[in-house]
């Protein structure tokens, strides 16, 4: 916090930055109108329909763009997180458990909604892989071949691109994602329950991606069809995505997990699905590998009751309701809230870092700073790199 010139009070330093590029914004602005307005007083008596002069209009419009673009590109530093995209695009995994005997039972549905399979809603609902001798000694069981299409593959890749632009736009281009994308091929895989339904679990998506992730890396986002076209049935999903930090993630890089949910009447793979969930891996890592403190921790003031410097704290993505500078606060929630946690809370002088395994700290599992547990074979993650867009 310091105090600005431009209006001799307190506030941030990009507050006063933006303030400072609106004043030079309209200064310029009125130089133009004047030339203009000279220019035109000029050739009035030469212009047979009496107007303007149209290259007075086209330089009045040079000047004023030409003075906004600082304001687009004004960020003392530009970060570039590196995110690593994986396709699970051929997989295979069998639902295993208890047989239904009452109504405490987890239906798993066909695509039309109707009932496919149901099973008891206890422990014993897992998903494990076609190879596992739970699926000769369970009572029920339920084999799913879960893939995605090329055009699947380009809508994800074309949701990612989106996902991009949007990081772009909300950090006025201060931000800008780097994305590679890897198809893991035909396989077997154990997934994670969620309450009722499934998901790849950092712990069951390391051994499919033996390549890819490095100290670089800032972040990885798995994605897995849920339609078994064959036998058109859905894997059970109860939620559109989940988000583990650094700590828990791959590689040293925070992780998510979104779904690609053909066979659904809704699609997960939105851009502003990954927007959100990437948001959660930004919100550890900014206080516990960038250092930045959190002034609430999640605890909010009443709504407009905020620190004037809202880079003070950085709200989860799920606090659209609760953060006190938000839009939505006190009322419904809407996806504009993504943009407004980067824009408003992120501090764009402050270069990115989403890994543990390069942060000059040492982390939990760490034997030294950036080195073992989750860093080791660093030279071998790095000759496994692919090539970033």
């Amino acid at each position: 916090m310091y105090v600005c010139l431009i209006c001799s009070a307190p506030e941030s330093r990009r507050a006063c930055e933006v303030r400072q590029g609106l004043a030079d914004f309209f200064s310029t602005l009125l130089v133009a109108q004047r030339w203009g307005e000279d220019q035109s007083n000029r050739h009035a008596e030469r212009d047979d329909e009496g107007h303007m002069r149209q290259h007075v209009r086209v330089f009045a419009w040079l000047v004023l763009f030409g003075s906004f673009a600082p304001l687009v590109s004004d960020a003392k530093t530009v970060s570039k997180p590196k995110l690593l995209v994986v396709m699970f695009d051929d997989v295979s995994t069998c639902l295993v458990g208890d047989a239904c005997v009452d109504t405490n039972c987890v239906a798993v549905m066909h695509s039309d909604g109707s009932i496919a399979k149901q099973f008891a809603a206890t422990d014993s609902f897992r998903a494990v892989k076609p190879s596992d001798e739970l699926v000769t000694t369970s009572a029920s069981v339920l084999c799913l071949h879960l893939s995605l299409a090329e055009s699947d593959r380009k809508a994800i890749l074309a949701s990612v691109a989106d996902f991009k632009a949007s990081v772009q736009d909300a950090s006025l281009k201060a931000m800008k994602p780097k994305t590679a994308s890897l198809r893991t091929g035909d396989g077997e895989i154990n997934l994670s329950r969620y309450l009722d339904g499934f998901w790849i679990a950092p712990w069951d998506a390391a051994e499919h991606i033996p390549r890819g992730i490095t100290p670089a890396t800032d972040g990885v986002i798995t994605v897995v069809g849920t339609l078994d076209q064959a036998q058109d049935i859905v894997l059970p999903i109860t939620v559109c995505g989940l988000t583990y930090g650094a700590d828990f993630g791959l590689g040293g890089a925070g992780y998510s997990w979104i779904p690609y949910s053909n066979g659904y009447f809704f699609q997960c793979a939105a851009p502003q699905t990954f927007f959100h969930e990437w948001l959660h891996q930004v919100d550890f890592a900014y206080e516990n590998l960038m250092g930045v403190p959190d002034l609430y921790g999640g605890v909010y003031p009443a709504c407009g009751l905020g620190d004037p410097d809202p880079h003070r704290w950085f709200p989860s993505p799920d606090d659209c309701s609760s953060d006190p500078d938000s839009p939505a606060c006190g009322g419904s929630c809407t996806i504009e809230f993504n943009s407004h946690v980067l824009s408003a809370h992120y501090d764009f002088s402050l270069q990115y870092v989403g890994n543990h395994c390069r942060d000059g700290r040492l982390d939990y599992g760490e034997v030294t700073v950036d080195q073992g547990g989750a860093c080791g074979g660093v030279a071998r993650r790095k000759a496994a790199a692919l090539p970033m867009s």
